[in-house]
């Protein structure tokens, strides 16, 4: 794969969630060429790596041995140590944080900021900490497609907020990893200045360790908003923790919130209003209980929330919680990565679509199948078409109808086929007992997106007689798809026939256009009685009558 491309990462991250997407966060970690792979026992290590090996040779993927670290306690992971206790921020990005000059423009500034930003979940108060630099690039901002260099001006607020920064980077703790199913604590504050809230979790210690820190300032509209209670801005902290920030850690686990405002306690009692009751809704899927601490008590989510800053969360990290993800499908696997003779085709889709079966596998599908194994009994044979054939089904005459675009690789039937563009690939010829997990990886793992984008997508990799059919009614039988999904069509009254059940009940009238005879008239109006059928015609000499 050519790399620098603006495609090659993503295609490549394609590629490897393919690879090991079944096992990807449950076994291993993946990012582009990066395997991290963990476990609780030396044997059960040791397996997983045999899986790793077994799928990168499955797939024409080599490693680079001097790259290559196993059976490590601690490992550097993009800019993070990680270890048994928990993740640190990597002392050689701190390093070279602490370097950092003094930024002489906006453009060095913003590439602090973003290399700080990277580890705003170990700063407590971040967002208010770098609220005046995050100014300072904002009054500085291309105009007209140049930099204003005139509007950077260093204040000492400015570098004081500076170091500050780079101070707390270099001190920052080590964050504890969560225990899904165990209780958390969660302790929120808000003040008119910003909103604060840390997220922690009892360890074997009985001590409570930080999982995550977060803080931002109010927002436009929440700054303006005339009538801001301690009551209401404390939610508004609460719904901001619980429901955006450190959605994914509490969702299915009990939190014990603690603030600092006792009103907010009695929130299920409470007398809302149409804003904090849509609030109290989000919250209502959540297992917490709200504890009153006081403000001297509770100074990790006070302290975040008083630093002054008037600026909103410049930006949101990718989440940190362990989440279900969806298998990803890769366009093809290119032989020449990993056998030199070339014995495979380019255009061959791997068998990494199905991450869980080798070739061999696949290919005892294909021959124990009903239907399948009919065309693999005559394709050993060396059977020709157009010979006569034995009695058999209509799925299988389906089958040998495309026996002249058959081809063979490692055991596995593919079918040849010619793109709108003119070039030749294969697809998987799927056996019954795996179309079902076809459906769902290229469906419900996709996006769940429409008939004609689910068939596209799968008759890139695959094929089976009737896979239109399949397609819409495994869509029509989706779930999801059904209720999120409005119909297209707009609803209407059936049509029906106009009953009458009496002389001049339903009387119907229209005009008819004829040719303009001698007197100049051309249109009439024709009145029938729908009961009688009775007709009759009426001139009309001028537009005006037919008003």
């Amino acid at each position: 794969m050519p790399q620098g491309l603006c495609n090659s990462p993503s295609t490549f991250q394609r590629v490897m969630e393919f690879i090991f997407g079944d096992v990807n966060l449950s076994q291993l970690v993946l990012y582009l060429d990066d395997i991290l792979v963990f476990s609780d026992s030396f044997e059960e290590h040791v397996n997983r790596l045999g899986v790793v090996f077994q799928r990168l040779i499955q797939n024409g993927l080599k490693l680079k041995g001097e790259k290559c670290k196993f059976f490590q306690e601690e490992v550097s992971h993009l800019g993070h140590i990680v270890n048994k206790y928990g993740v640190a921020v990597d002392p050689g990005k701190v390093e070279r944080i602490m370097q950092w000059p003094v930024p002489e423009d906006a453009g060095e500034l913003s590439s602090f900021l973003g290399l700080a930003s990277y580890y705003r979940r170990f700063v407590p108060g971040f967002a208010a900490l770098a609220g005046p630099l995050h100014a300072l690039v904002g009054s500085s901002r291309k105009k007209a497609g140049k930099r204003s260099k005139s509007d950077f001006v260093w204040t000492s607020e400015s570098d004081e907020s500076f170091q500050k920064l780079k101070t707390l980077l270099s001190t920052a703790p080590v964050l504890a990893y969560p225990k899904f199913g165990s209780e958390f604590v969660l302790e929120v504050d808000a003040s008119l200045k910003g909103l604060g809230a840390c997220l922690l979790q009892a360890n074997d210690d009985g001590k409570l360790h930080p999982i995550a820190y977060a803080s931002r300032g109010l927002r436009g509209a929440e700054r303006n908003y005339p009538d801001f209670s301690s009551f209401k801005i404390e939610l508004l902290a609460l719904k901001w923790a619980v429901t955006e920030k450190f959605k994914e850690y509490l969702m299915g686990s009990h939190c014990k919130v603690n603030t600092d405002n006792n009103p907010l306690s009695h929130l299920q009692t409470a007398q809302l209003g149409a804003t904090e009751q849509r609030w109290a809704a989000q919250l209502a899927s959540f297992d917490i209980e709200i504890l009153y601490k006081p403000g001297k008590l509770n100074t990790c989510a006070d302290a975040l929330s008083r630093h002054p800053n008037n600026q909103e969360e410049g930006e949101k990290l990718p989440c940190r919680a362990t989440v279900a993800t969806c298998t990803l499908f890769p366009a093809e696997v290119r032989a020449q990565a990993g056998h030199s003779d070339r014995e495979k085709p380019p255009d061959f889709v791997s068998p990494c679509i199905f991450p869980s079966y080798t070739y061999a596998q696949l290919a005892a599908m294909q021959q124990n199948d009903e239907v399948l194994g009919v065309l693999w009994k005559y394709w050993k044979s060396s059977w020709e078409p157009g010979e006569e054939v034995e009695p058999c089904s209509s799925e299988v005459k389906s089958w040998l109808k495309e026996y002249d675009r058959l081809e063979e690789y490692r055991g596995v039937l593919y079918r040849k086929v010619t793109g709108p563009m003119g070039r030749e690939y294969k697809q998987l010829l799927v056996p019954c007992v795996l179309r079902s997990t076809m459906l769902t990886m290229s469906h419900d793992e996709w996006g769940h997106q429409g008939v004609g984008r689910t068939l596209d997508t799968l008759k890139t990799r695959c094929f089976w007689p009737g896979i239109h059919k399949d397609v819409r009614t495994h869509l029509k039988n989706c779930f999801k798809c059904v209720t999120a999904k409005v119909p297209t069509a707009k609803i209407r009254t059936p049509q029906r026939h106009l009953l009458a059940f009496r002389p001049n009940e339903l009387v119907a009238m229209d005009f008819l256009k004829l040719d303009k005879g001698k007197g100049g008239i051309e249109d009439v109006l024709v009145v029938t009685d729908s009961f009688t059928k009775y007709a009759q015609a009426i001139p009309c000499r001028t537009k005006q009558q037919q008003k």
